[in-house]
């Protein structure tokens, strides 16, 4: 095992070894996640953590202690950790669901508070919050599937 050395850039955006760097050092921060045993599950398959580039996205069935707060304190803690610094301008909270326009406590991250959104774009496409999930394709068409 070689010693430690100090850092004094990151990767080249763009660059061929980028994304398998990328998802490498985050990969810590998937297996805190999961590890907690919080966030979302589908035939005991773990989606609460999704990543593409460096986009990351939490999905949890709750913003109480046990789900989504829970969630933003373990990237807090990870943050901490590796060195790592959310944009909290960038992160965003949006609930679908019955209850989606029902007022909640504040989420937080790194001690900041997360505006709640009505709609996000990810990936090209937009995600509503409303009763059901809901996306809304840029050709304007609507996929609706229950939550």
């Amino acid at each position: 095992m070689s010693s430690a050395f100090s850092v004094r850039a990151g990767v080249r955006q763009g660059g061929i070894l980028s994304p398998v760097l990328f998802a490498v050092y985050v990969d810590v921060l998937v297996h805190r996640l999961k590890s907690a045993n919080i966030g979302c599950k589908m035939f005991d398959i773990y989606y609460g953590c999704l990543l593409y580039a460096d986009d990351i996205v939490l999905l949890a069935h709750t913003c109480t202690l046990n789900g989504m707060q829970q969630m933003l304190d373990i990237c807090t803690e990870y943050g901490v950790d590796c060195d790592v610094k959310f944009n909290d301008s960038k992160s965003v909270a949006m609930r679908v669901g019955p209850r989606f326009n029902v007022a909640c406590k504040a989420l937080e991250l790194s001690g900041k508070s997360i505006r709640f959104v009505d709609s996000v774009k990810y990936l090209g496409v937009n995600i509503v919050a409303w009763c059901y999930f809901r996306l809304i394709l840029k050709t304007d068409h609507q996929f609706n599937t229950s939550v």
